[in-house]
């Protein structure tokens, strides 16, 4: 009987991972970790701001919801066939930050909306929270990636066989963690 270690099960991924795993199959050791930080925007949001300030704000990404990551993960932990393989994984559609955030007004009944700062204020905001280099390397990918849509993946679909929540059921699934 295989053994896994789930790295992380109380966090975000870690704990729908261990929630979709079989009960019956391979045996499982959890280690836990600090919870991770609040997704971008919510230190504004539960702040009170209706008007959030970010960067590149027409950049598109695909953002994928944890339950998919997990999903496939269990697929790719307890199945054959996986062993070296490398899967990308995206959310089902391409969303600009300014659409990403109507969303989330719409799901938590907030009037949000969008002001773009300056790159060079938002790596001052940011330094506070995340490493210099992945400021960076964010803020450069935003900017590269304005004009055209965001890379979209069929992979969560193919290995679990449903199809990606998207991120208007992320947004509803996380209404919460944007309230005061």
């Amino acid at each position: 009987m295989p053994r896994l270690l789930i790295i992380g099960a109380t966090g975000t991924i870690g704990r729908q991972v261990i929630s979709q795993l079989p009960t019956t199959g391979p045996q499982i050791r959890a280690l836990a970790r600090n919870p991770p930080p609040p997704p971008w925007w919510a230190p504004q949001i539960r702040a009170g701001a209706d008007v959030i300030r970010w960067p590149h704000t027409a950049a598109p990404t695909a953002p994928i919801h944890e339950r998919d990551i997990a999903a496939v993960a269990v697929r790719v932990l307890t199945e054959e066939g996986h062993a070296g393989a490398e899967y990308v994984l995206t959310g089902p559609e391409s969303l600009t930050q300014s659409d990403q955030l109507s969303i989330i007004a719409t799901a938590t009944g907030r009037p949000l909306r969008m002001e773009e700062i300056s790159p060079e204020d938002a790596r001052k905001e940011l330094l506070p929270i995340m490493p210099a280099p992945a400021i960076n390397m964010l803020l450069n990918a935003w900017a590269a990636a304005i004009g055209q849509p965001a890379f979209v993946t069929s992979t969560v679909a193919d290995l679990t066989g449903a199809p990606p929540r998207t991120f208007r059921a992320w947004a509803t699934d996380h209404a919460a963690d944007f309230r005061p």
